[in-house]
């Protein structure tokens, strides 16, 4: 639901478990927002604009692609999930460390580091409505323990922890 994918997976048809959201949000191949489906049209896109990538950014994300694409979804277990995404991250901060580091500071950039700064704020409005109107849903219960560790744990999510104790 945080996603704002609830009603396409529940389109499949497919019963609502932990392991049928994860499958269906990392490797589903007609989910557009599936993990699979986002490095594989990033993948795509690349090849098309090739000349304006630099050699870093494109290995960074054609390396990823061959490799996500040779893991059978089968074989990625509960246990080895966190770790598949971990992994994820860690590509998707390569290819932004390449683009950083090497890409001119022209159109090219500034569509990229727009790209990233909408996602983030999609992403972030998200959160807080989770965090709002299925983490929290009664308002008494506000200012309480239970609601400062979850404001705790959603900064820390955002990489905004260290910001709001300063």
């Amino acid at each position: 639901a945080s996603a704002g994918c609830l009603d396409a997976f529940a389109a499949r048809g497919t019963t609502l478990s932990a392991a049928g959201a994860q499958r269906f949000l990392v490797f589903d191949r007609d989910h557009p927002s599936s993990t699979r489906a986002c490095l594989e049209a990033a993948r795509n896109n690349g090849r098309s604009v090739r000349t304006a990538l630099t050699r870093e950014m494109w290995e960074a994300l054609n390396s990823t692609w061959i490799a996500f694409a040779a893991i059978d979804p089968a074989g990625v277990g509960p246990g080895a999930m966190a770790e598949l995404l971990d992994w994820v991250r860690q590509r998707s901060g390569q290819f932004r460390g390449a683009m950083l580091g090497s890409l001119l500071r022209d159109e090219g950039f500034h569509f990229c580091q727009l790209g990233t700064f909408i996602e983030r704020a999609d992403n972030t409005a998200r959160i807080l409505e989770v965090k709002y109107n299925v983490l929290l849903p009664a308002y008494e219960a506000m200012g309480g323990e239970r609601d400062l560790h979850q404001w705790d744990t959603i900064l820390r999510s955002l990489s905004a922890v260290s910001a709001y104790r300063y």
